[in-house]
């Protein structure tokens, strides 16, 4: 794990240490060795919501670095897809039909991609909706000031195999939830809120809120790498908050992650 902030709430810890041990046993000779018994109080962790100054980020160029596929930055993007949601329905504009096609039921938006290096922006917000990807190729999703809560799985759902690049938009907060009962789809996977079978790559200066009730929050059955400048809120009461099955990479950016 490289260097950035992780802020973790250690309430669950403190309670499993205390419930071992007798509500009138006095352990404070342990902690003060035989010192002054002062009174053990418990305190909560404070998360850090400041501003935060990492200085410029050097984005990898040397195509022969095995990061350089991580920088969105490197990749040409032929084309973008907008998709705005509004409650109920959603609007999605930006594409043909020749080569990426999308399907809309309600606020669920499900795209078949055979084009190489498409950039989603998504925006909006739907109480009942989300963002399944099927895609040859690696693409970018653009959060742009997004709500999506799907009562019945993921938020955001990606079945590639390749790169997303999950970037958020400099100064949007976004905040992506799932419902406490998913409805999967076949053999398919759908393992968090924001799932994707290949890598997942958070970039951006914005707020990502994800708040995970049935399953883990952020996962990828390979890695999850987060760049400096990302700030991730996340609540998982079912799980992990950030898992990737390969490795996670904290470059910088700040994490505060409530699990229970």
């Amino acid at each position: 794990m490289k260097h950035g902030i992780l802020t973790i709430i250690a309430t669950a810890v403190l309670f499993l240490l205390c419930s071992c041990v007798n509500d009138d046993t006095d352990f404070s000779d342990i902690i003060n060795d035989g010192g002054v018994e002062d009174e053990i109080v418990p305190r909560d962790v404070q998360l850090d919501f400041t501003d935060l100054d990492e200085g410029p980020e050097t984005i990898v160029t040397d195509v022969d670095n095995p990061d350089y596929n991580d920088y969105w930055e490197n990749t040409k993007w032929s084309r973008t897809v907008n998709i705005r949601y509004d409650g109920a329905s959603v609007t999605v504009d930006g594409y043909d039909g020749s080569d990426v096609s999308v399907t809309v039921n309600g606020a669920h938006v499900v795209v078949n991609s055979e084009r190489n290096h498409i950039n989603y922006v998504v925006s909006g917000s739907t109480s009942d909706g989300s963002l399944k990807i099927y895609s040859l190729n690696k693409f970018r999703v653009t959060l742009d000031g997004v709500n999506i809560t799907n009562p019945a799985g993921a938020a955001i759902n990606s079945q590639c195999g390749k790169s997303m690049y999950l970037h958020m938009n400099d100064g949007t907060s976004n905040m992506l939830a799932d419902g406490d009962a998913y409805r999967d789809s076949g053999t398919e996977d759908m393992k968090g809120t924001v799932f994707s079978e290949g890598q997942i790559i958070v970039s951006g200066h914005g707020l990502l809120t994800i708040s995970s009730n049935g399953r883990p929050a952020l996962v990828s059955d390979d890695y999850i790498r987060v760049r400096p400048g990302a700030r991730l809120l996340i609540n998982s009461t079912s799980g992990h908050a950030v898992k990737g099955k390969d490795g996670v990479y904290i470059d910088g950016g700040v994490i505060n992650a409530t699990v229970s």
